[in-house]
């Protein structure tokens, strides 16, 4: 911009390109800033983290199997458990994330 400037004024003195382009940079301002673009760019921000929060579980699906673990009808109520609360604190930490990073 200000290389366009500088070569209207050297074509016209009495060039303001900053006028000249006003209704430009007004249009790309509400495209990019509106409330409307904002939102849009949040909600494409929440389905990745909420995409990386279906891999990241279906990775600890892969890694933390009950089958590798159990030994014992006992230990595999434990271990269920444990899963359980493994899978619900990540889920809740991730949550928080995209609150924090969305608001």
């Amino acid at each position: 911009m200000a290389m366009a400037e500088g070569i209207g004024r050297t074509l016209n003195p009495n060039l303001n390109i900053w006028e000249l382009s006003r209704g430009l940079i007004e249009d790309w301002g509400k495209e990019n800033f509106s409330v409307k673009a904002r939102t849009k760019d949040r909600i494409e921000e929440a389905k990745d983290v909420l995409n990386t929060i279906k891999f990241t579980i279906q990775t600890l699906n892969k890694v933390v199997t009950p089958q590798g673990i159990i030994t014992t009808k006992q230990n595999r109520y434990y271990d269920r458990n444990i899963s359980y609360f493994v899978y619900g604190a990540v889920t809740a930490t991730l949550i928080l994330l995209v609150l924090h990073y969305i608001f």
